[in-house]
């Protein structure tokens, strides 16, 4: 009970040390790890245990003792988490992880079938039988459970001795006779079709759904082995330094310092001085803030100059244009005159020679 009150206590911890400042964004980062969810299984599942074990009822003894194997088992699995640092073994935590969820989705087909042939053959063979009250989920889901793990199963539906059949609802569970021959043998056809479709069909899906799960996590090995190094550290690095049981005592002395250095704070708060009231700091008081305006006045006037500055620059690189352009309508004026000089030498050279060309 002390052990798993500081596994309790440890689990606490983890959650209020978590930096997410909503309730709902704390509750999802403290469910991301795997290992959170087992812990939070195992003292769910020891907490009725320790219940009933304490009321000393003792016709609830088993009760309590199943709880607490459970817890056990749970337990066991979290121990797989020292696997994780591991290069071999590391990924195939990972892997087993991933495939419980292909094995979710894969139920979720599965179930149709399951369903389907256990209310088939529940009507089939024990029409009307409802006592036991377990008797017909046990009928419908688990006996078509085991018989889709390969168990044919054939003595519950009187397919072993067909003579003791009995007629109407005198069977009784567990139902070791059938009570219609009829019945039986066509169930006995529903049981071969179905352990043929879900052992050759179902189970061969789920294997190929898990080979490429392998193939795509042991692809990837060495990244998914460094992160879950990187996440154990994370995870190491604010756990105390004692182990459980002995845990309690780093948490109480985390506690005490975080009460000390909150006493602290308060004290110093309430115990200090009026800055101002000191001559000494009214003074550098006085001084310092001179000196800020001194700073701002200057910042502004080299501001200033700046901008003056910027301004002339400006105003000269504007005369500097006009001149250009004012030289540039220079040169185009002395280009339209040498153009209308040379028409004119051109045409008395055209004249020219057509004078010459008369007199000859």
């Amino acid at each position: 009970m002390f052990w798993m009150l500081n596994l309790a206590m440890e689990e606490l911890r983890q959650f209020i040390i978590i930096t997410e400042k909503t309730l709902s964004r704390r509750v999802t980062v403290f469910f991301e790890s795997r290992w959170n969810v087992l812990d939070l299984l195992a003292l769910t599942t020891f907490l009725p245990g320790l219940v009933i074990r304490l009321n000393k009822n003792w016709d609830l003894l088993d009760v309590a003792h199943d709880f607490y194997v459970v817890t056990l088992l749970l337990y066991f699995i979290r121990f797989t988490s020292v696997f994780c640092f591991h290069s071999y073994l590391g990924p195939k935590i990972v892997m087993i992880s991933k495939m419980f969820k292909d094995i979710g989705f894969f139920f979720c087909i599965a179930l149709v079938y399951i369903v389907a042939y256990g209310v088939a053959i529940q009507s089939l063979i024990y029409p009307g039988i409802t006592q036991p009250p377990f008797s017909i989920p046990w009928g419908v889901l688990f006996r078509s459970f085991f018989e889709m793990l390969g168990d044919p199963n054939f003595e519950e539906i009187g397919a072993t001795h067909l003579e003791n059949c009995t007629i109407g609802t005198e069977a009784q569970w567990p139902f070791n006779d059938s009570p219609y021959e009829k019945n039986t043998i066509f169930a006995i056809i529903l049981k071969a079709v179905f352990m043929l479709f879900t052992n050759v069909l179902l189970l061969n899906l789920l294997i190929a759904i898990f080979n490429n799960r392998y193939d795509r996590v042991n692809r990837e090995s060495n990244v998914y082995r460094k992160f879950q190094m990187v996440l154990v550290t994370m995870e190491y690095q604010n756990r105390p330094w004692l182990p459980p049981p002995f845990i309690i005592v780093s948490d109480i002395y985390i506690l005490v310092r975080i009460l000390i250095n909150r006493i602290w704070r308060i004290r110093k708060k309430n115990n200090k001085p009026d800055f101002a009231e000191n001559p000494k700091n009214k003074l550098q008081l006085e001084y310092w803030e001179n000196l800020r305006a001194m700073e701002i006045i200057q910042s502004q006037e080299n501001r200033k100059k700046e901008g003056s500055k910027m301004e002339f620059s400006a105003v000269a690189m504007d005369k500097t244009i006009n001149t250009i352009i004012d030289q540039q309508n220079e040169l185009n004026k002395r280009c339209q005159k040498m153009e209308k000089m040379l028409e004119k030498i051109a045409e008395k050279i055209s004249t020219s020679t057509d004078d010459e060309l008369g007199l000859k």
